[in-house]
């Protein structure tokens, strides 16, 4: 089950995603105008209508596969760099949303209440009111009341949907004109476009943020009337007369924008529709370039700051790990863990060296056990590999690590137990029922400790842990030249080594395990070796009388 720190982490990280989303969207459909034919006005509000629709879809979509998928490590460290920031959103989000919800269901009480206290047309009226709805196929029965709460016609409700007139509608204007306003609410009816601006107030509600949700709903409200003006002209036949009774609703005040009516949209640019049919419509390009501008300006300020707080790799790592920065990338990338997490996690399990391999079995950069890289190569239907693979290794160690934080649900300190100590010791820690042994105990501080560290210069957990290791790595090291007598001590002047001396053709020992990373010979060093054995400890060997190694070779104390 999902937490709740982790779910408000992923929805805030949401909610900023949603910008460039709506923002891709947006130019979309814009980059569609210049394609489509000018009298093209259902194909247009059709396109408008899957454009606005597919911002939520993204946005709900993008939320799941965070909350759901492996990808969830990377969106909940993004998402936890905006800090106390992540808190303050999510409630400005969701007082929004309720504001907006409270708005669009007072609306709905006001459009009840308002036909409650509506009267009934004459029957005859009523008649010819429902002839003219069969006349456009329309079935099912539509009522026609009157008010004197409402200034202009309009269409409320989907199972049940009524017509509300103003009263003076029926009196103030001639047959004619009548006929053509009441026929352009039945083609709303026919269109069942009052459940469509409900499901576009739910849209604006819940991304009320995003200025592109707002931009192509206003915008499908003007395409969805001159779809409903082109029909009514259809079946009329007369766009010059219904162009005349648009003109007599010109100084009619507007209603709510929840209910289509006759004046939805420029009451001017649906005139122009009518008189001249090629215009093609414009969008409002500085209002639509000032927002694309300014959200383009807060996700590119957002990203650079999630971007700067989120390094690749932690500063203090030594060069044995951070060697390795292309396959840790690229097993980060194919797995969507943080880098410097795996970073993190091969400079303790390995120190860096690719052919460790531990007392137990473990093997290589991130020490997985033959027996569980078996498993993971099975249920990824990989044949053999070999683990010795610094790219196999890190990318089965992040697939794993992957699956814990998934079977965690994001919980940093358990999918590392899992990892460390196997997911069944982990799962009866969290349920508090078996402690962790000190091993993994220790294991997760350490780790969780460099990872709240990542950000600064400097690691105290990891110079705690090199000194520890460094120590009881001299401790182990065997003595380089057996029996050999020390001719000149260290630090002896400009001496920076301690001079050994034996007969000819003595045996030179590697004091711990170790790669050769360089071999050389000239006048200053004469022949040398230089033997790396990871987290930062080298052996030099200077003025050998002959060498047996090469480059590259693994060597064993």
């Amino acid at each position: 089950m999902i937490s709740p720190a982790v779910f408000a982490d992923v929805l805030a990280w949401s909610l900023i995603e949603v910008l460039w989303q709506g923002l891709v969207l947006w130019a979309f459909r814009l980059a569609l105008d210049p394609l489509l034919p000018a009298r093209a006005v259902r194909l247009r509000y059709g396109l408008t209508a899957v454009t606005l629709a597919a911002i939520p879809a993204w946005w709900l979509a993008s939320l799941i596969q965070t909350l759901t998928a492996p990808a969830q490590p990377f969106a909940l460290s993004a998402a936890r760099n905006l800090g106390t920031f992540t808190s303050i959103l999510v409630l400005i989000w969701l007082v929004g949303v309720a504001i907006s919800l409270v708005r669009v269901g007072g609306g709905l009480l006001r459009w009840r209440r308002t036909i409650k206290q509506a009267t009934l047309v004459s029957v005859d009226r009523q008649r010819r009111f429902e002839l003219l709805a069969k006349r456009i196929g329309i079935k099912r029965r539509v009522r026609l009341l009157a008010s004197t709460l409402v200034d202009l016609p309009c269409v409320i409700g989907w199972f049940h949907p009524v017509v509300l007139v103003p009263l003076s509608l029926l009196t103030g204007f001639n047959p004619a004109q009548l006929e053509a306003i009441l026929l352009h609410e039945l083609v709303h009816v026919r269109r069942h476009d009052w459940l469509v601006g409900i499901l576009q107030a739910i849209i604006e509600s819940l991304l009320f943020h995003v200025p592109f949700v707002w931009l192509l709903s206003a915008r499908l409200r003007q395409e969805r009337e001159a779809c409903c003006d082109d029909a009514t002209v259809e079946i009329l036949g007369d766009r010059l007369g219904y162009a005349t009774a648009l003109v007599s609703l010109e100084s009619v005040l507007r209603t709510p924008r929840l209910a289509p009516s006759i004046h939805g949209g420029s009451l001017v640019s649906r005139i122009r529709h009518l008189a001249h049919p090629d215009h093609r419509p414009r969008a409002r390009a500085s209002v639509a370039f000032s927002l694309i501008v300014l959200t383009a300006a807060l996700s590119f300020a957002s990203l650079v700051t999630i971007i700067g707080q989120n390094d690749p790799l932690p500063n203090w790592l030594p060069h044995d790990v951070s060697r390795w920065a292309p396959l840790l990338e690229q097993a980060s990338e194919s797995h969507d863990l943080p880098p410097a997490l795996l970073a993190i996690m091969t400079l303790v399990e390995s120190g860096g060296d690719s052919q460790a391999l531990s007392s137990r079995g473990a093997t290589g950069l991130l020490q997985i056990m033959p027996a569980t890289g078996k498993r993971i190569a099975e249920e990824r239907g990989l044949g053999n590999v070999d683990l010795s693979d610094p790219s196999v290794n890190l990318d089965f160690g992040a697939w794993y690590l992957a699956r814990q934080l998934e079977t965690f649900d994001g919980d940093l300190k358990l999918a590392l137990a899992a990892y460390n100590g196997g997911p069944d010791r982990a799962r009866r820690w969290a349920e508090n029922s078996e402690p962790l042994s000190d091993e993994t105990s220790a294991y997760v501080a350490i780790l969780t400790t460099m990872w709240d560290e990542r950000d600064a210069e400097h690691s105290g957990a990891y110079e705690r842990l090199w000194n520890r290791r460094n120590l009881v790595r001299v401790e182990r090291m065997l003595h380089p030249l057996i029996n050999a007598r020390v001719s000149q001590v260290f630090g002896n002047g400009a001496h920076k080594g301690v001079d050994l001396a034996s007969p000819l053709g003595t045996a030179i020992l590697a004091p711990m395990d170790g790669e050769v990373i360089s071999v050389s010979n000239d006048t200053t060093a004469g022949k040398a070796v230089v033997i790396r054995h990871g987290v930062g400890l080298e052996t030099r060997y200077h003025h050998l009388d002959a060498i047996d190694v090469a480059l590259g070779d693994r060597l064993s104390a």
